[in-house]
């Protein structure tokens, strides 16, 4: 009966697949035959389900077949190097929308069996997710021939394995130890947020991106508090977005032709922000069909009564580099402290010094000093905190460990906290040395 179910499709010359992956689904047609010489028209149905956002379709087709669009629903259509290209910096607002595109088939395109390769790619929670299927059709160069051999394989009811979250996005942890953080990155590509110190009311953010080979789907997102909105300033071509606490620069296609982009947008606060404004954030692009990212360091603004004098002195962090993702982050300094009572003393050294090596997480690193009552308000840590002058940094500490595995907890335990990337440190007799040198003087095992 299958058989004879496929025969019918083939004589019909009409080939329908349906493909999911958890609620988004998608119905693609095309011929099951065509000629060598002849043109037909492919039709996708997309049902969105929860998605919304950054979303390409994608048809890879066999040489010989090219394509011209008939409904691109919005999308950025492009065919070039045979890959149809439907791409959304947001999705249409329709639960379900159909795309349409005709493809002409050379007249010297042997007769023989070839595949349509499809995929659909969306982002969610900055991970791309993507779904595949293979649409079998035969080319017959006779001029009248209609195919009915060799039928393709009954895939009607087939579902398409969901492949897994793409996390190649996610930071890698190598086999050999951690480097010191200290070191200089590479900085051929980066990102940097400036605000400034202290604001009153409303104040400016700027990013400037550096994109370096960088081309096609990209994303900044900065993540506000509660009771801050933005507005755009300057957009370098991307598409704004302020939703759900989120600021948002959406590219479809990185411009070519400029190698530092410079955006800005305008922050507003109401009356219930009256401490400070921490904004995180990320960068986001995808090299070949991988998502790919990396944080963007946190900045931190005083918040001032109305009518007090803010200083408007903009800091300056350190680039965190696409290509080797900074974990050392540094925040905006604070230039008015909270004087809260002191319920985790911040001495003005890295403590005594121990004999040996001994092991410590670092939690932040400053240009200047900040008030211990901020880690307490921030990240409920209330253990002592130390701080270490090391090569023109104020970098804050905890712990002290003889092992480097309990460091390493006590690193995640402080992650727990909302520290953002803090990592295990290495002193001998009070002075700091690369990880990999304390393992070996201590003779430890490095511990993911």
């Amino acid at each position: 009966m299958i058989k004879q179910f496929i025969l019918l499709l083939n004589f019909i010359g009409l080939f329908l697949v349906h493909w999911f992956t958890g609620n988004v689904t998608i119905d693609e047609n095309v011929p099951a035959s065509a000629k060598a010489g002849s043109e037909f028209t492919v039709e996708v149905t997309i049902n969105k389900g929860t998605i919304g956002g950054f979303a390409r379709f994608q048809d890879e087709l066999p040489a010989g077949f090219t394509a011209t669009v008939v409904d691109a629903k919005n999308a950025d259509f492009r065919f070039e190097n045979q890959k149809v290209k439907f791409i959304w910096t947001s999705v249409p607002g329709d639960q379900t929308f159909k795309v349409t595109y005709k493809i002409t088939v050379d007249a010297s395109v042997a007769t023989g069996d070839y595949s349509i390769n499809s995929k659909f790619s969306f982002i969610a929670d900055n991970t791309s997710q993507n779904v595949v299927a293979a649409h079998p059709i035969h080319i017959d160069g006779a001029a009248a021939a209609v195919v009915t051999n060799n039928p393709p394989p009954d895939t009607t009811t087939h579902k398409n394995p969901v492949l897994p979250p793409d996390t190649t996005h996610q930071n890698i942890t190598t086999t050999n130890p951690p480097k010191d953080s200290t070191q200089k990155p590479d900085v051929a590509v980066s990102v940097l947020r400036t605000v400034p110190n202290d604001a009153t009311g409303e104040f400016v953010v700027e990013i400037h991106l550096k994109k370096g080979m960088i081309n096609g789907f990209a994303k900044i997102e900065d993540e506000l508090p509660a009771g801050c909105t933005a507005t755009p300033i300057s957009t370098a071509f991307s598409n704004f977005l302020f939703e759900n606490q989120k600021v948002k620069f959406i590219w479809a296609s990185l411009p070519p032709s400029q190698d530092e982009l410079v955006l800005s947008y305008k922050v507003t606060m109401d009356q219930t922000v009256t401490d400070f404004v921490k904004i995180r954030g990320v960068f986001s692009y995808i090299e070949g069909d991988q998502s790919k990212f990396t944080p963007i360091q946190q900045s931190l603004i005083t918040v001032k009564p109305a009518g007090a004098v803010v200083d408007n002195q903009v800091t300056n962090p350190v680039t965190n580099p696409v290509t080797n993702p900074v974990t050392n982050p540094v925040t905006n300094p604070v230039t008015n402290p909270v004087t809260n009572p002191v319920t985790n003393p911040i001495t003005n050294n890295v403590g005594n010094p121990q004999n040996g090596v001994n092991y410590k997480v670092q939690i932040m690193a400053l240009h200047r000093n900040i008030a211990n009552s901020y880690f307490t308000t921030t990240y409920h840590i209330t253990e002592p905190i130390s701080i270490d002058l090391h090569e023109g940094w104020t970098k804050y500490i905890v712990g002290g460990f003889d092992q480097y595995v309990a460091a390493r907890n006590h690193r995640e335990e402080v992650r727990g906290k909302g520290v953002v990337n803090p990592f295990v440190t290495a002193y001998n007799s009070g002075k700091r040395i690369p990880v990999q040198d304390a393992l070996m003087i201590s003779n430890q095992k490095w511990v993911r």
